[in-house]
């Protein structure tokens, strides 16, 4: 006899974070109702992988040579079964009643894909000033953001990770995502790409808790790193999904406009090449404009 098919799936992904995975499984398991939760292991060295391991009774647990976290999300996504699926940092935590109170919402609304505030901690759990919330004290409600994807407007600011779900209807129409090496493709594909596909709930309610520690492989990194993500993001927005292509412009200006970075990282400076080939004529000349204003403009105000 098969298994029912559970009403939500969440995808935990874990690259050596020995001191928080088990936390971060453990708000996972608590959820209610109990949900498919799928634990993907990519390439720790930390000793993560044995902490996951000892879970395998509990839970699906991979264990996969590293491929980035793009590669993570993909294997995750292929082995669920969940009519909405949920993402899960291995550093971050879900607040108990989290899975239930975004289920509630995709009950009420006809969205593809719902939202939610983080909290912010220290590694000690110790809350922090500020959270991820929208800007502009925006209120929580249903948003149709496809043409804000089509021109590139960031109307909103989205949390990370372990802040986003989707119905899986409308995660399978970008899955799987294009990979790259460690975060260079992450968790923006997906959001913004959904930006494209349908209308979305955003809840300004932490409904989970983002640790800032010295570890965080996206947050707090330098401008380096940053840019070359840009990079990458622009390019694979920009060729997989037309209604996303002025918010893969903006990314890619914000990429092309930071020199000092740019000179720092081959790899964005070979993806921003390529995102210009793809572009035509019309659009290659408004980017290369728009790229040079912002470099004045960053100019002005370091000067």
């Amino acid at each position: 006899m098969s298994s029912p098919i559970p009403e939500a799936t969440i995808i935990v992904t874990v690259h050596n974070y020995v001191d928080c995975v088990a936390a971060a499984i453990d708000s996972a398991l608590a959820q209610t109702p109990p949900c498919q939760v799928i634990v993907i292991d990519d390439g720790s060295t930390d000793g993560s992988t044995e902490v996951v391991q000892a879970y395998a009774d509990r839970c699906e647990v991979v264990i996969k040579p590293n491929g980035g976290q793009a590669s993570a999300f993909n294997e995750g996504f292929r082995r669920s079964r969940g009519r909405y699926v949920f993402f899960l940092d291995a550093d971050d935590l879900f607040l108990p009643g989290k899975v239930e109170r975004v289920l509630r919402l995709y009950g009420e609304h006809a969205v593809g894909w719902a939202h939610h505030a983080m909290s912010l901690a220290g590694p000690d759990l110790t809350p922090q000033a500020g959270d991820a919330r929208n800007p502009a004290n925006l209120r929580s409600g249903v948003y149709d953001l496809r043409e804000a994807a089509r021109t590139g407007r960031f109307p909103v600011k989205l949390p990370a990770t372990s802040g986003l779900s989707f119905d899986r209807e409308c995660l399978a129409r970008i899955m799987p995502m294009p990979e790259a090496p460690g975060i260079m493709m992450n968790e923006s594909y997906l959001k913004f790409g959904c930006w494209a596909l349908a209308p979305g709930y955003l809840l300004d309610e932490p409904l989970g808790v983002q640790v800032v520690h010295g570890g965080n492989l996206f947050t707090g990194r330098g401008a380096p790193v940053k840019v070359q993500s840009y990079a990458y993001l622009g390019r694979e927005l920009y060729a997989n999904i037309p209604g996303a292509r002025g918010l893969a412009v903006r990314f890619a200006e914000v990429a092309a406009s930071d020199p000092k970075a740019l000179s720092a990282s081959s790899g964005a400076q070979a993806m921003l090449g390529q995102f210009r080939n793809g572009l035509t004529t019309g659009e290659r000349a408004m980017f290369t404009l728009r790229t040079a204003l912002k470099r004045l403009r960053r100019a002005a105000t370091a000067g």
